[in-house]
């Protein structure tokens, strides 16, 4: 017997939210990244709409520009949301063990984190046991 596919469509559905997804999964295809052009192209989506949902996700930090070529990338931002929703073991679990030998070893606090553009997230961080610390928040 073959099972048909069903597709449910939600009667509370907000239509830029769902353009805004599509933005980002194509992107997740694209590592070296799509022009507005290309994204509008490759979507059917209308260009004022396009442009507006690519500007709110750069200025939120979930995409970013590259002003020579036009490109625009998924950002580390999402590696640090995927990183936070892992069921299994989140890499700062399979990192704690490894910076705490590396602390004892070199005596200094030791920190986690990725880069968000110009900006790093400190994921986690294993305290100096000098009485002056270095933490971040």
């Amino acid at each position: 017997m073959k099972k048909e596919k069903v597709e449910l469509k939600s009667t509370y559905n907000v239509p830029n939210l769902e353009r805004g997804l599509s933005i980002i999964e194509l992107l997740a295809t694209q590592p070296k990244g799509l022009t507005l052009a290309e994204i509008i192209e490759k979507l059917s989506i209308a260009k004022s709409s396009a442009f507006r949902i690519v500007s709110t996700l750069i200025f939120k930090n979930y995409l970013q520009k590259n002003e020579t070529t036009k490109k625009i990338t998924l950002s580390r931002k999402m590696l640090t949301l995927g990183i936070s929703s892992m069921n299994e073991q989140s890499l700062v679990e399979h990192s704690i063990d490894v910076m705490r030998a590396v602390r004892d070893e070199l005596k200094e606090s030791v920190m986690l984190g990725v880069l968000l553009g110009s900006t790093g997230t400190i994921l986690e961080q294993v305290p100096s046991s000098y009485p002056v610390k270095l933490f971040v928040e």
